[in-house]
This record gives C-alpha cells, sequence and structure tokens, in this order.
C-alpha cells in the first residue's frame, strides 16, 4: 500500500453524540500556517445549521468564528467575526470554547469570551461536535517546487483532549 503525501484527520461526535444546547471544549494545538490546512471545531448537522471556529489565516495568528443559520429555508452565514492575534497560535495548546445556549452563542480563547451572538437565528435542533485538520480546499501540490513542499508538509498538530457539557442554566 502507497502511504499518501497529505492526510487529514477529525474526531466526530455528531453520529454518536449530538444535543441541543452546551458548552463545548478543546483544548488543541492547531496547525502552522494555516492557509494551505483547514483546522476546525464545528457543531454541525445535516439541515446546515453550524458553529464554527476556523483556522485558515496565511501565519497561524487569526481564527474565524462563525454561525450559519436556516433563514428562510435557506443556509446562510448569519454571524461571522474573524480575530487575529499577535502570537502564533500553532506554537503551544490553547482553550478553544464554543457555548451554545437558546439565547446565545459565545466563542472564547483560554477563558476570555471574543464575542457572543444573540440574534434570532440560533440553532434549537441537535449538533454534533468535529475538529479536524484537513487539507484546504484546492490545494493542489502539483507545481510547487520541492523546497516549498517540504516548508509546508507535512504539518501536524493534536487535540489534548475534548469536553462536552450538557447545556447551562
Amino acid at each position: 500500500m502507497i502511504e499518501p503525501k497529505i492526510k487529514s484527520g477529525q474526531i466526530c461526535s455528531w453520529k454518536y453524540l449530538s444535543q441541543t444546547y452546551g458548552r463545548y471544549r478543546a483544548m488543541m494545538k492547531v496547525t502552522p500556517k494555516g492557509a494551505q490546512y483547514w483546522w476546525a471545531m464545528w457543531l454541525i448537522r445535516g439541515n446546515g445549521e453550524e458553529i464554527d471556529i476556523e483556522f485558515m489565516d496565511e501565519d497561524s495568528k487569526g481564527f474565524t468564528c462563525t454561525l450559519h443559520g436556516m433563514v428562510y429555508g435557506q443556509k446562510q452565514i448569519v454571524f461571522k467575526k474573524h480575530f487575529r492575534f499577535g502570537v502564533d497560535l500553532s506554537l503551544d495548546p490553547h482553550l478553544y470554547e464554543i457555548d451554545w445556549q437558546s439565547d446565545k452563542v459565545s466563542w472564547y480563547l483560554d477563558g476570555i469570551e471574543l464575542c457572543r451572538y444573540t440574534g434570532k437565528y440560533i440553532p434549537t435542533c441537535k449538533l454534533g461536535l468535529i475538529i479536524n485538520n484537513a487539507v484546504s480546499r484546492g490545494f493542489d501540490p502539483t507545481g510547487i517546487p520541492e523546497s516549498r513542499l517540504k516548508e509546508l508538509l507535512p504539518m501536524s498538530g493534536y487535540v489534548k483532549w475534548v469536553e462536552i457539557l450538557n447545556k447551562i442554566i
């Protein structure tokens, strides 16, 4: 069997553990140079409702918090906030959290609330957790000089632990 040049990984609870509301916490060390990788922590269900933290910046110093909701039967981004930091988030593990309640969704980094959504499109169905590191859409190593590929690959990150708490009243 030939080992693929590029691999992805995923932790997935949504097929086995889904719930309505709760606090989702993960201690993670994300991959560096996020433009080639799609590291994400997201709550999802097949109907289009989704709550995300996505790492797609060139230099691993930022991420985007997003809420996708069903607006008139169509999946739409109803909230999106991008953050840039003065530190490379891939150098050390950090605590990423999504607190999803009936009246709000909040996103946290290392225990500090970064943003909050309180609008009318908060999901009310059961969602499950996915944490993944995938190769970014459209990334094609064909034609990239070997020296540049050695800078990009291999890259790795890890998930130290995950905690899913029931809804907080």
